[in-house]
């Protein structure tokens, strides 16, 4: 793991010697916390320090797109759960938008049930993640991964 940590600040110094101007992130398996949580909290801190650049500006330039690439479903989820545009999931098949899974999502239900949402990019996405917990939490008793005394 350390060669491969090694490699990705070799590379980030690299590009930034060449006066490329993207940021990259070294965060490796010795740096404490969960790699999906420290991923979702860079670009939340990421959104937020943006929104306030903002804000009174004239700037009508496209916000920022995050692209992650990984295999891991949680990702799916907790990007659903930031209600911030723009990210990307890039896994071996498939690429996601977190904005069209939101909107895939946001449609029926609304439109259906318009009373019951107050905040519907927040309540659906959080009763979402809810029934996919509960679905796994199903799926790993069934394995005798949680077991009760």
């Amino acid at each position: 793991m350390q060669q491969v940590k090694d490699a990705c600040a070799y590379y980030a110094c690299k590009k930034f010697a060449e006066g490329n101007t993207f940021e990259v992130i070294v965060s490796a398996a010795d740096d404490p916390g969960e790699g999906e949580a420290k991923i979702m909290n860079y670009i939340k801190q990421n959104d937020e320090k943006n929104s306030e650049s903002q804000k009174g500006s004239d700037d009508n330039s496209d916000p920022p797109s995050h692209l992650v690439v990984s295999n891991d479903s949680d990702l799916l989820l907790l990007g659903l759960n930031l209600c911030v545009k723009g990210i990307y999931i890039l896994g071996t098949d498939a690429l996601f938008s977190i904005d069209d899974l939101r909107s895939a999502l946001l449609s029926p239900l609304c439109n259906e049930f318009p009373q019951r949402y107050q905040q519907p990019h927040l309540d659906i996405s959080n009763d979402f993640t809810f029934l996919c917990i509960l679905a796994c939490v199903r799926n790993y008793q069934s394995c005798g991964l949680f077991t009760r005394n």
